[in-house]
């Protein structure tokens, strides 16, 4: 028996990962001396952040904190150090540890203390290694010195499709904070522009004194958001990524088992006067930098006209064009947005942000070829990350391409073995190419990556009812149909509740 199920509706709910995300901070010299230069910061984060590799991850960073004799503590996000399954499970035993040193010394990590236990907990974590070299200690700052309009520099390792694990480099990404909420999901209450990829997790964020006063790790809301492509409206983000404040380990630091008199603390107060230079600009990075603050609190008429007199005193300002260009993006104005991307391409042709988000704006007006172009070339360049392989496979389903589909997801998966919907993906692919228990196990496997996920569960029952096995297809379809009433996503629930009608569920 043969039913037909409708999940068309899955073309409008599937959508894009969001990274319309704003430039790095452009280095300038302060209009008084500061106390390190950022080519001496650079040296203190080099000779202190490590890569934290394991046998299965791509791999994140870290940063040492304290010695007691032959053995180092290192401080890092908890994700780092503890893969799970799913955010309620135990670390997983199956995977190995170990941590790589500037030297290119590898150590295997002795042990392992997480901070992170629910979602009221710091996503932090302290592994340590022992080694009888003589390895530097980073010193901390005080994290509530870290105001709007500081200057903060992030060290880590990112990953790339070409260097994961032992084989990345360290990047090192100036910013200023944006914002300090007074709470966030695991701790993440320190937002700033500064650029970084995935490898970075983990890895140290350092003040203009050369003190560590965050633990990087995560995007402003964490994973990304995915851009409907049903028409609706993108929740375009920021771009701007979140650190833990130190302040919030060092409250905590009593329960973990590390000699805390070995930590080395500076509180003093830095010597920045990033903040006056935003309250009085004069300079087209002072402008550029007010207009970020702007963009982020999502005041755009505020942050275009700073983009604008930003370009007026200085017309090669590659970040201001290519900020000014996301302003239009959120206000729906993708011709100015691409031309805006276009210059700033022309003036920094490694711009792989201006790459990016303008292949975002081709989507939105549906020229998916040419945001193909633009992802691909991230991808030859290097400067990619699970969500790029996985909009390019967004873009090539568009266009009905399921080989490259299938390839671009696989590659997705490569990065983030728990990738849900790049699962789910590959399984739509499957089931165009008539690879069908292939489908039913990337729909499976999509399903036990993320219990939640109710298109899943949708794209199952459709392989189900193919097969005449009417029950299981029932069971799925009124799975879904209670998750989407429990997220609130009517609009959902109806192509649900349609599909169990065509079932006689």
């Amino acid at each position: 028996m043969n039913y037909s199920v409708n999940y068309s509706f899955l073309n409008g709910y599937r959508g894009f990962a969001a990274t319309v995300a704003v430039a790095a901070l452009v280095v300038s010299v302060p209009h008084r001396a500061i106390a390190k230069s950022p080519t001496e910061i650079a040296r203190i984060a080099g000779a202190t952040t490590v890569q934290i590799n394991s046998n299965l991850t791509q791999g994140g960073s870290g940063v040492i904190i304290a010695r007691d004799r032959n053995t180092y503590t290192v401080l890092t996000a908890s994700h780092v150090a503890c893969e799970k399954v799913l955010p309620i499970s135990p670390c997983r035993e199956d995977i190995t540890y170990t941590v790589r040193t500037h030297d290119g010394s590898d150590y295997p990590v002795l042990s392992r203390q997480n901070l992170y236990g629910n979602p009221d907990d710091p996503d932090l974590a302290i592994v340590a290694f022992e080694s009888t070299q003589d390895y530097s200690i980073a010193q901390l700052g005080d994290s509530e010195h870290a105001e709007i309009g500081a200057m903060i520099f992030v060290s880590g390792f990112p990953a790339s499709q070409e260097r994961r694990g032992v084989d990345r480099d360290r990047q090192f990404s100036p910013g200023f904070v944006s914002s300090r909420p007074a709470s966030r999901d695991r701790g993440y209450t320190m937002i700033y522009n500064a650029e970084t990829w995935g490898g970075m997790s983990g890895g140290p964020v350092f003040d203009i004194e050369g003190r560590v006063v965050g633990i990087h790790g995560t995007g402003e809301d964490g994973r990304l958001d995915r851009i409907s492509e049903s028409g609706d409206r993108p929740v375009i983000k920021t771009g701007f990524n979140g650190a833990i404040p130190i302040n919030t380990f060092l409250d905590r630091s009593d329960l973990v088992n590390f000699d805390r008199a070995s930590l080395t603390i500076d509180n003093s107060a830095p010597s920045d006067d990033a903040a006056e230079r935003l309250n009085n600009p004069s300079e087209s990075i002072d402008y550029n930098n007010r207009g970020l603050l702007h963009y982020g609190n999502g005041l755009l008429a505020q942050a275009l006209a700073d983009f604008d007199r930003a370009i007026e005193l200085d017309r090669h300002s590659a970040d201001a064009y290519f900020n000014r260009g996301n302003v239009y993006f959120s206000q729906g104005d993708y011709n100015k947005a691409i031309a805006d991307y276009d210059r700033a391409i022309d003036l920094d042709a490694t711009s792989s942000l201006a790459h990016n988000n303008r292949a975002f704006a081709y989507v939105r007006q549906r020229n998916y070829r040419g945001a193909i172009a633009d992802w691909t070339w991230a991808i030859e360049n290097g400067r990619v990350d699970v969500e790029t392989y996985f909009n390019r496979a967004l873009a090539y389903a568009k266009l009905r391409d399921w080989s490259a589909v299938m390839g671009d997801t696989t590659e997705a998966i490569s990065f983030d073995p728990a990738y849900a919907k790049a699962y789910n993906l590959r399984g739509d692919a499957r089931l165009e190419l008539g690879d069908l228990d292939g489908a039913m196990a990337d729909y499976t496997q999509a399903i036990e990556s993320d219990p939640s996920y109710a298109i899943a569960y949708n794209n199952r029952a459709t392989l189900f009812a193919m097969q005449g096995n009417k029950a299981a297809a029932c069971q799925d379809l009124e799975t879904a149909a209670q998750l989407l009433l429990e997220q609130g996503n009517t609009s959902q629930y109806e192509f649900v509740d349609d599909n169990l009608g065509r079932l006689r569920c």
